[in-house]
């Protein structure tokens, strides 16, 4: 699933081709894939210039000079790219954008369909919805507000990947930032010392610079339009079941936290005795 890194790096291939070109014509546009309002391409859409491309926590949103925008939840499969027109078409490919020309379309496709678009007016002061219940930006956090933010009875791990208490983070990165803290995943939030605290603050802003550096983590299918992400050779504990641990060479373990398959080292992420 693509997480804050894969949308960031979507955002940093897309945005040279795509700021400054025009919406000519809707190609096709699968309906049932909007989401937050009607099941249509709005009027203001057809000549609309393309301003800045930007993103918020796992979402990508495309920024228009009229003041609205187009929010893409890339969900489990989502992949949003420019192509030239006549470049073969993607299978589930749901929404096709010519711009100026025609020679070129911006494209989103979504294997899976858990991903989806929504259009908004303006932001007129509001957050439009969509991203109005998007917690911290894991870059762009304070110390403080991280701390305030573990503030709960959660275990970290669920904590971590709740999009309304931080955006952007899930399975991956939380498993790599969490063995990265020597923070066991199971941990309650609240009662983490200060410096475990400390050390997982630094861990995912670490973490989540070094995937976007190596343009995200493709496991199955995730792709830029440029190509996989590489990230994927850097992992310590995501996925790496019976592998050592990069540090005490312990084995790493896979289990079904908060819903999710987790790895980790049960030596370096000593689960706690309250």
């Amino acid at each position: 699933m693509p997480e804050l890194p894969e949308a960031e790096t979507i955002v940093r291939h897309v945005a040279p081709r795509l700021v400054r070109a025009r919406i000519a014509r809707v190609v096709h546009l699968r309906r049932d894939i909007l989401v937050h309002g009607p099941r249509r391409a709005p009027g203001w859409l057809i000549g609309a210039r393309v301003q800045g491309v930007t993103r918020r926590g796992k979402r990508p949103i495309i920024l228009f000079e009229g003041g609205q925008g187009l929010i893409v939840f890339l969900g489990m499969s989502g992949y949003l790219g420019v192509h030239a027109a006549d470049d073969a078409v993607r299978p589930h490919t749901h929404l096709r954008l010519a711009l100026d020309n025609g020679r070129r379309e911006l494209r989103f496709a979504d294997t899976r369909r858990f991903g989806g678009l929504s259009f908004f007016e303006s932001w007129n002061g509001v957050t439009p919805a969509g991203l109005a219940d998007l917690g911290l930006e894991p870059l762009e956090m304070t110390a403080g507000q991280f701390r305030q933010a573990l503030g709960r009875d959660r275990q970290v791990k669920a904590l971590l990947m709740d999009q309304h208490a931080v955006a952007g983070l899930g399975n991956i990165y939380c498993d790599e930032a969490l063995h990265r803290a020597g923070v066991h995943p199971r941990e309650v939030a609240c009662a983490l010392d200060d410096g475990r605290r400390a050390r997982l603050y630094r861990a995912i802003r670490d973490v989540l610079r070094a995937a976007i550096r190596h343009e995200g983590t493709t496991i199955i299918n995730f792709a830029h339009p440029d190509g996989p992400g590489q990230f994927k050779e850097r992992l310590r504990a995501y996925g790496r079941a019976g592998a050592p641990c990069g540090t005490c060479r312990t084995p790493i373990v896979r289990e079904v936290i908060a819903g999710r398959s987790s790895f980790y080292c049960p030596r370096c992420q000593h689960l706690s005795e309250y």
